[in-house]
């Protein structure tokens, strides 16, 4: 093992300090080390992790992870974006960044850790390749990949560590060179939606006049999307409330306050439509927050 290596460092300092002793019953963390990379495999059922920024803090700012989910939903939510997450999706994360993982049921993904140096170029934080839908099917395979090179690793095999990890670097290459950071109408009026979610005048008529698009033309942009125009917009500000009870500076803050804020016209209609689309109460949420100031302890995912 390279010594040199933050993510072999910080396996080291987890083995050490008995990390997978503070976990609940139904949480499972195991970590397979390479040379300077790693393997971990975690399942849970069902898991709301939050990366506050003092945790963040504590984490090698060139340590990353290339995140693969086996079974199961849920979101990887930022201050950027609200990312729902499929079995067979593929996501990269810089680890000492901010953010939170939110499953409401059983999940189960491996991921492959790996610091920066190791690496040509580096994906943005929170790039997203799903595993449906693209037509070669590159996602889901290094899922596979992932876990099945997880599952033969046998303890003190060399060679057999040495030859997955190249495999995987040089699969982390190809993912990084299928970026496309080109922004199309699509991502310029989902963009605008974001930076004004909080705004209770958000509408369609609203982005008519400020995007410049007709009616028709936006509502054609959504046919597409998993989701519609209108449905986005309530996501979007469903997330900016998410933000708002996972941020420790605003702990004491009155739930009722952050739905004003988020563009919601009461607490009942923002209470029905949070619990609907993350299955948990958003008073959850807040509690998990308090629980893992408390705890102090990092999930990795």
């Amino acid at each position: 093992m390279n010594l040199d290596s933050s993510v072999i460092r910080t396996y080291l300092q987890l083995q050490a300090g008995h990390f997978s002793d503070y976990l609940s019953a139904e949480q499972s963390y195991a970590e397979q080390p390479l040379l300077s990379t790693s393997l971990t495999r975690v399942a849970a059922a069902p898991l709301i992790s939050i990366r506050t920024a003092a945790i963040a803090a504590g984490i090698a700012t060139d340590y990353y992870s290339l995140i693969g989910l086996q079974r199961g939903s849920g979101y990887w939510i930022s201050e950027q974006r609200q990312t729902p997450l499929q079995a067979g999706d593929l996501i990269f994360i810089h680890a000492s960044e901010s953010f939170t993982f939110h499953f409401d049921r059983h999940y189960e993904v491996v991921s492959f850790n790996l610091p920066r140096w190791v690496v040509d170029d580096v994906p943005p934080h929170g790039t997203v390749w799903p595993g449906t839908g693209d037509s070669d099917g590159t996602a889901h395979d290094l899922v596979s990949l992932m876990a099945s090179r997880y599952r033969q690793m046998q303890q003190g095999d060399f060679r057999y560590r040495q030859n997955t990890e190249a495999r995987l670097l040089r699969a982390v290459a190809v993912m990084a060179a299928q970026q496309t950071p080109k922004q199309d109408s699509l991502q310029l009026v989902q963009q605008l939606i974001r930076q004004h979610a909080a705004d209770e005048a958000l509408n369609t008529d609203w982005l008519v006049r400020r995007s410049g698009f007709s009616r028709r033309y936006l509502f054609k942009l959504f046919s597409q999307q998993p989701c519609s125009l209108n449905q986005f917009i309530f996501r979007t500000r469903l997330e900016h409330a998410y933000l708002g009870l996972t941020d420790p500076q605003a702990l004491i803050r009155p739930v009722n306050d952050i739905a004003l804020s988020s563009g919601f016209k009461s607490q009942a209609h923002f209470s029905r439509l949070f619990r609907q689309h993350f299955s948990v109460a958003p008073g959850a949420i807040r509690r998990q927050l308090k629980d893992t100031i408390g705890r102090d302890i990092i999930h990795y995912g």
